[in-house]
């Protein structure tokens, strides 16, 4: 009978070992496989936060149009990855436009303003955001696009 207890009294020490054997290399592979999962996580949410504040952006500037900006009218901002694309419309027919207006006199502007606009350059430059303006004539018809990003402002 006492050989009964020693033996049962045995089996218990031994699960015991067991579990804790078990347990010590659970929390192992747990602790390396969470810590793999958040890193994945916030990697992720890093990649992800830029787009989602270009759509936010997109959306806040989205209220306040159509508007007059310098003469022509902003009437749409778009959100597509990393680039903010804005949408204007020229208050003239293609065929009353200078075809070398945009490139020579909006295209140096626009990098200027950008690459000098200390939120837009910094997107720019830490996050490879791409600033896009696409010109379209009063009748519909489009002038040209110009992208602003990290070659435009030389980073």
């Amino acid at each position: 009978m006492k050989s009964n207890k020693l033996l049962k009294g045995l089996g218990y020490i031994f699960l015991a070992i067991v579990g804790i054997v078990f347990f010590i290399f659970s929390g192992q592979i747990g602790k390396f496989y969470g810590k793999k999962a958040m890193t994945d996580y916030v990697e992720g949410r890093k990649d992800g936060s830029i787009e989602k504040l270009m759509e936010i952006t997109a959306d806040d500037l989205r209220k306040g149009l159509p508007r007059e900006v310098g003469g022509v009218i902003m009437y749409d901002v778009l959100a597509i990855d990393k680039t903010l694309k804005y949408f204007y419309r020229v208050p003239h027919k293609l065929s009353e436009i200078d075809g070398n207006w945009l490139m020579k006199d909006q295209a140096p502007v626009l990098k200027h303003n950008v690459c000098k606009h200390e939120s837009m350059s910094n997107t720019i430059r830490k996050h490879g955001v791409t600033y896009g303006y696409v010109y379209f004539s009063q009748d519909g018809l489009l002038i040209g696009e110009i992208e602003i990003g990290r070659k435009e402002c030389n980073y």
